[in-house]
């Protein structure tokens, strides 16, 4: 091992001295790193006592190789100027790679001559990673004894001291930066396919104990072979890495921050290599642990405790402020859900509110109404206009508001029994009495008229079997005239105080719905001016037609309802109105 070290530190410095590179390395400790810095130094040293060779007191120099041709002083002046200039140039460049704080390879990258191994071919990294596990296994296995006794003894032992280790399977570069977030400490393994390397598999790699230190320290284990993983290679050539294998050990060290050299902060750092057959056996593990893992694990530890105060603090925050959090939205919950009570309650109240100001307006639009109707049941007279029936038509739609009342006029026009006067009149009257000439005419040009009304309807969309035909008096005998002779069929007809008029002509101009045609009638007793015999007469003569009897709340297809109130002139009365709307739900419900 100590041989490689001189050969080593003999490559880097460029001496073939081989008894000045072992003073150096044993002045150093051994430590190829501070030999070579040593050198440089001395060398300065040697120099600048050179050229004050007046003074008498000569300083401590390491011994100069005569060997030596390019390194240090030789014994011509050329020779002399042409090696201090070299020795300058190369002192400069480590100094500068020492001060950034460069790694080592870098100086021998520089002044070496490159490695001398044929690039593997490009594999995947499981691939890779499978050839060196392989290796491994076969460099377990091969060391079998010649004794077949011994071998099997040999078998036992190996199986009970050596494992297959449990190795990173990824690149360097993803193996460094898991050092760092996932590990204390990371074992870096550069190996290639000489004997070296083969016993660093046997003696370091398969040890139990090795693993065994491995695990308790919590390291990451990563080997790169150069002959078969290709990025294993380029990290070697980058590195100018010439004797394998090469272990490198990476931690989190305390290291000054660039703005303040006496702030440290914890910087994941190369703490050192071993190299050659220093990497193998007991001696490679006694080093490992007492120069990187026993005396960096301690402030390792620090960090992982600070790191779990760190991580416990802001557990502890986070469930305080969770919690707060979760106060917080209760209590915003509670005063939302008491903004929506408040809000419903005010609502509710509202709503009673608006209700009851809605039943003062309809208990006083209906006795409005009910003043209106009271006031029209004693002032009906004939020649009235539609507008008289206004007050009846809206009593009527508070239980029927899906009906829509049509409420026509009768033209103005002379009227016989009126002295020839004009007056409202859907057509002459020469009597009141069913002696009297009908005016044909004016009944037939009424009843085109209303029958315009009830296509206008009809092309509006209703349906003719939802249309009722009514009247009073004259009205009451166009309805029974319209109803009875109309082509469609209709919901059914409307008589009030009236009469059936042209009855020797109406068997010849009944419909072809007329016997499907429900009828409402009623007249009042003491009527003085269409006489209730009048009425009697009309009852029979639409029962002669084929009609039947029926009562008022169970209308049907071709029945008469005939209702009679007592002490009612010519007009209307409540009970009359009370029974004509349950006859009209019924029709047309």
């Amino acid at each position: 091992m100590l041989d490689e070290k001189v050969d080593r530190l003999q490559t880097i410095l460029e001496i073939d001295d081989s008894a000045l590179a072992s003073t150096l390395l044993d002045d150093s400790g051994w430590d190829i790193e501070l030999a070579v810095e040593n050198y440089f130094n001395s060398q300065a040293s040697s120099t600048e006592n050179t050229e004050n060779s007046n003074t008498s007191a000569t300083p401590y120099r390491l011994p100069i190789s005569p060997s030596i041709a390019h390194v240090g002083l030789g014994s011509g002046r050329s020779a002399q100027a042409g090696s201090f200039i070299w020795t300058i140039w190369r002192g400069i460049l480590w100094l500068a790679i020492k001060i950034l704080r460069l790694p080592l390879w870098l100086y021998s990258f520089l002044f070496n001559q490159s490695v001398s191994f044929t690039p593997p071919e490009p594999v995947p990294q499981e691939e890779a990673h499978s050839l060196l596990l392989s290796s491994i296994d076969e460099a377990v296995n091969s060391r079998e004894p010649s004794s077949s006794s011994t071998a099997v003894a040999r078998t036992t032992q190996r199986q009970n001291t050596h494992v297959i280790p449990s190795l990173y399977l990824g690149t360097h570069s993803n193996a460094l930066r898991d050092v760092k977030n996932n590990a204390q400490f990371g074992i870096i393994a550069f190996i290639d396919s000489s004997t070296t390397s083969d016993d660093f598999k046997y003696h370091t790699l398969a040890e139990e104990k090795f693993n065994k230190l491995v695990n308790e320290h919590d390291c990451l284990v990563w080997v790169g072979d150069i002959s078969t993983n290709r990025d294993a290679y380029d990290v070697a050539i980058s590195k100018g890495i010439r004797i394998f294998p090469r272990v490198e050990v990476h931690s989190m060290q305390a290291l000054p921050t660039s703005r303040n050299a006496l702030v440290s902060v914890p910087t994941m750092s190369h703490l050192g290599s071993i190299s050659g057959k220093d990497s193998l056996g007991e001696d490679f593990r006694n080093l490992l642990s007492s120069r990187y893992l026993n005396r960096v694990s301690p402030y390792l530890r620090r960090l992982r405790n600070e790191k779990y105060e760190r991580q416990r603090a802001t557990y502890i925050k986070e469930a305080a402020d969770r919690a707060e959090n979760e106060r917080m939205q209760r209590d915003a919950e509670n005063v939302l859900k008491k903004r929506e009570e408040s809000a419903r309650s005010a609502k509710a109240a509202e709503d009673i509110a608006q209700q009851r100001e809605k039943e003062r307006n309809e208990k006083a639009n209906n006795e409005v109404i009910l003043r209106e109707y009271r006031n029209w049941l004693k002032s009906t007279i004939p020649g009235d206009s539609g507008y008289g029936w206004k007050p009846v038509a809206e009593f009527l739609s508070q239980s029927l508001p899906h009906v829509k009342f049509i409420l026509p006029h009768a033209p103005s026009q002379p009227v016989t029994l009126n002295g020839g006067m004009s007056m409202p009149s859907w057509f002459d009257l020469t009597s009141l009495t069913l002696e009297g000439t009908d005016d044909e005419d004016g009944l037939l040009k009424s009843s085109s008229e209303l029958n315009k009304l009830i296509t206008a309807e009809v092309d509006n969309g209703i349906p003719s079997d939802r249309i009722v035909i009514g009247g009073f008096s004259q009205g009451s005998a166009l309805s029974y005239l319209i109803g009875l002779s109309s082509e469609r069929k209709l919901a059914g007809t409307v008589a009030l105080s009236g009469w059936l008029p042209m009855r020797n002509k109406i068997k010849s101009m009944l419909g072809p719905h007329h016997q499907l045609l429900p009828i409402f009638q009623a007249h009042g007793s003491d009527d003085p001016v269409v006489n209730p015999k009048y009425a009697e007469l009309t009852n029979e003569y639409i029962k002669s037609l084929g009609f039947k009897t029926v009562d008022s709340d169970k209308p049907t297809n071709g029945g008469i309802s005939f209702n009679k109130y007592d002490g009612i002139g010519h007009g209307a009365c409540q009970e009359e109105l009370a029974d004509l709307e349950i006859w009209l739900k019924k029709v047309i419900p």
